[in-house]
């Protein structure tokens, strides 16, 4: 058994997989009900100062010290738990062993102690052991006392084994409700944890593989533009060598899942570009400092947008001079680009290039972008990314709102201790009557009146807090009013403590006590326990005068409902301190499996480009830039423009579907090898994990295997009804033998392959 302050939950019948609400309701009702056994036995030693006892009461002090030590040890984690308790029970029987009198305060200390244990044991020993062990030692000690102490009847002693077995009932039927509402917060937790890792593992592999595309478009694809186009004079050759070496280098470490690891830095914007570009605004150490003040990402993106309009100017704008501006405005960094180019209509195809390296790299950042252009006054593009508290995009951005989170742990904590505080009313009450139609069978005794009134204004309660939250104050007002009444009613029963002290039910009292501690305001509560407090000091000044020993069982009588207003206080502290530590280390813990679960997507993201062999690209430009390849030879510019057109099907690649990417990268690639054409024709729609997307990519790359060279395969993925469709379309008779578990359509001179899939499965459906 573990210690009472650990939240584990395997020793508490939850398993050991419980989650950190489970584990916190289980420490938490354990560390409570260990603290309430320590605090009883100071209690028991007040009852053994005013008592007249068979055993010195050195000795019987001693033993207490003892049982105190203990339980402290237990809370530090130093005793295991349930050895402890089965001790206790042996303490128990020495208190009745010492006791001289039935009716007096020792015996009703002793009592409650024994009420407790069996409580304790019910409340947090696993099955078979909850039930064994309160009847079992309640018999023992019943059987004990009997034998050892003649003043007690073999009747008194059976009622110990009456009330076992009712508390043992009743901790039966009701920790297995809120055991069950723990779980199921767990549950809600963990189901919410995991759709939310796939969730923010697809945005961050989409991010990435967004943010890789660009790169390519901005290097390596661009590059091998310009020198299919040509380039123009000494200078010019001179940047493309340059830029065909830096976007060797750069391509290489993409295909090697590399990214880049410094902050590249504004000012070294005109690298590689042929176009005179002249610098304004911000610079050197200026510059630098704003530069700092944006998150790395954010500079990142800023500078691969500004990269490519100056390349863009060079390229496309036939500028001969580009301004370009860094300057700070509010909260927000800005670059301005400005060329002398030819311009374009913003409504033309030229945007959409813009858009797509440009414009969402500076939204992705929480950035902000304005174009003005006009056929022959060239073009001025503004962008402005926030300063200090910058976005981070939003594939790699955190989800939820600590705030939030500690909040509903904290909801979570209070539905906890709401199902509790019924659970033990509804416990208290029906145990009470049960005992006492069983102890006195046929009397119709003062307790019933109590039990009652108890019953009355916790019914009058649930009823109330099921159609109206918070509690009505008069109602509030009510239950404070019912504990006066009450707890006389209850000392009547015992004839205010002069006889039968054993039957007092003082438990019953708590029902009212934490059903206001868990509902009332702060005035509520405060009134509740000093009428309580003062009823019980009235109550024993008046038995003083007459019967001072009385007087004494009077406020012993009354000091259970008060320990177990303090130990409701504790435990829902508890509760709501371990709920929400445990809900802290379970985001915690959530939140390293969701990056490590991101950095595999983002590992299968970048697949693709390992799959579309890059290595042809990667040797024109190492050519290039070595001078093996003469960017001015016909065949050279050729070798760039098929590089180039290859290059611009593998971005055009959707980066929501990242895992088919992988899989039509590949195809592509087989497509080069044997002259045939495939046309992409997805969208976003991708595969539900691995295993679906090798089931669909290798048909399509079964497909282009099987195609005549010359001749054209067209593939795609597709939403469909409840789920997604593979279609291949290939030349007639191309595509029979692919898959028997495709629909296979013939068509004059073209077979369409057709494979249907269930959502959320990768099972086919057709």
């Amino acid at each position: 058994m573990t210690d009472a302050g650990a939240p584990r939950s395997g020793s508490s019948g939850t398993g050991s997989d419980a989650g950190a609400v489970s584990s916190g309701l289980e420490a938490s009702l354990r560390r409570a009900l260990t603290v309430a056994l320590m605090v009883w036995q100071v209690v028991v030693l007040a009852a053994v100062a005013v008592s007249e006892t068979r055993w010195p009461t050195p000795a019987l002090v001693a033993v207490h010290v003892v049982a105190i030590a203990a339980c402290g040890l237990v809370l530090a984690g130093r005793l295991p738990f349930t050895p402890v308790l089965l001790a206790l029970y042996g303490v128990w029987a020495v208190d009745y062993l010492a006791c001289v009198e039935v009716d007096g305060a020792l015996l009703l200390a002793a009592c409650w102690l024994g009420n407790l244990l069996y409580a304790v044991a019910a409340l947090t020993l696993p099955r078979p052991a909850a039930i064994a062990v309160p009847v079992l030692g309640a018999a023992a000690v019943g059987l004990v006392v009997t034998l050892g102490n003649p003043v007690w009847s073999v009747e008194l002693s059976s009622t110990l084994v009456v009330t076992a077995a009712a508390i043992v009932v009743a901790g039966q039927l009701s920790m297995p409700t809120l055991r069950g509402l723990a779980r199921s917060v767990d549950e809600q937790h963990g189901l919410a944890e995991t759709q939310e890792a796939a969730r923010e593992a697809a945005r961050r592999a989409s991010h990435e593989a967004a943010e890789d595309a660009r790169v390519l478009h901005d290097t390596i694809v661009n590059t091998l533009a310009a020198a299919a186009n040509g380039v123009r004079g000494e200078r010019g050759r001179e940047a493309l060598r340059e830029r065909c070496g830096n976007d060797a280098r750069r391509v290489a470490d993409l295909v090697a899942g590399r990214r880049e690891a410094d902050v590249p830095s504004l000012s070294q914007l005109d690298a590689g570009v042929a176009v005179r570009v002249e610098p304004g605004g911000l610079a050197g150490d200026e510059l630098r400092r704003q530069e700092a003040l944006l998150a790395p990402e954010v500079l990142r993106n800023l500078h691969g947008a500004a990269s490519e309009l100056l390349r863009n100017a060079d390229r496309h704008a036939e500028a001969s001079l580009v301004q370009l501006d860094v300057d700070r405005d509010g909260d927000r960094l800005q670059v301005t680009v400005t060329d002398d180019g030819r311009g374009f209509d913003p409504g033309s195809v030229e945007r959409r290039g813009l858009d797509r390296s440009v414009r969402d790299r500076i939204e992705a950042v929480g950035g902000d972008l304005r174009v003005v252009s006009e056929v022959g006054r060239g073009t001025t593009v503004r962008l402005r990314v926030p300063l200090v508290a910058a976005a981070q995009p939003q594939a790699g951005s955190e989800s939820g709102d600590p705030v939030d989170a500690e909040a509903e742990d904290t909801a979570t904590a209070r539905r906890i201790l709401e199902r509790a505080a019924w659970l033990w009313s509804a416990s208290v009450l029906v145990v009470g009557f049960v005992i006492e139609a069983v102890n006195r069978p046929g009397q119709l005794t003062p307790t019933y009146l109590m039990l009652l009134l108890a019953s009355l204004g916790s019914a009058a309660l649930w009823v109330t807090t099921r159609v109206r939250r918070p509690a009505p104050r008069p109602l509030l007002a009510v239950l404070v009013l019912l504990l006066v009444p009450a707890f006389v009613a209850g000392m009547a029963g015992i004839d205010y403590g002069r006889t039968e002290v054993i039957y007092y039910q003082a438990i019953a009292l708590t029902s009212l006590l934490v059903l206001l501690l868990t509902y009332g305001a702060g005035r509520a509560l405060q009134a509740a326990v000093s009428l309580y407090v003062g009823a019980a000091v009235v109550l024993a000044l008046v038995m003083a005068m007459s019967d001072p020993d009385a007087a004494v069982t009077v406020l012993v009588g009354a000091t259970p409902a008060a320990g177990v207003v303090l130990g409701w206080v504790g435990f829902g502290r508890l509760v709501t301190g371990l709920v929400t530590q445990g809900g802290r280390e379970r985001r915690s813990a959530a939140r390293a499996a969701r990056e490590v679960r991101a950095r595999d997507e983002v590992v299968l993201a970048r697949r693709r480009w390992r799959s579309a062999g890059l290595a042809s690209s990667l040797d024109v430009l190492r050519g290039i830039a070595a001078g093996r390849l003469d960017a001015d030879d016909p065949a050279v510019r050729d070798l760039c423009a098929q590089e180039e057109a290859y290059l611009r099907q593998l971005i055009q690649l959707s980066p929501d579907a990242y895992r088919m990417s992988v899989w039509f990268a590949r195809a592509l690639a087989e497509s080069r090898q044997r002259d045939v054409r495939l046309q992409v024709r997805s969208g976003e729609t991708d595969a539900v994990d691995e295993d679906e997307a090798a089931l669909l990519g290798s048909v399509v790359v079964e497909a282009v295997a099987g195609a005549r060279p010359g001749s054209t395969v067209v593939a795609g993925l597709f939403p469909a009804a409840g789920g997604r469709s593979l279609v291949v379309v290939g030349e007639r008779a191309s595509l029979a033998s692919i898959s028997s578990t495709a629909r296979l359509t013939r068509l004059a001179d073209q077979d369409v392959l057709e494979i249907e899939l269930a959502s959320g499965t990768g099972r086919s459906v057709s």
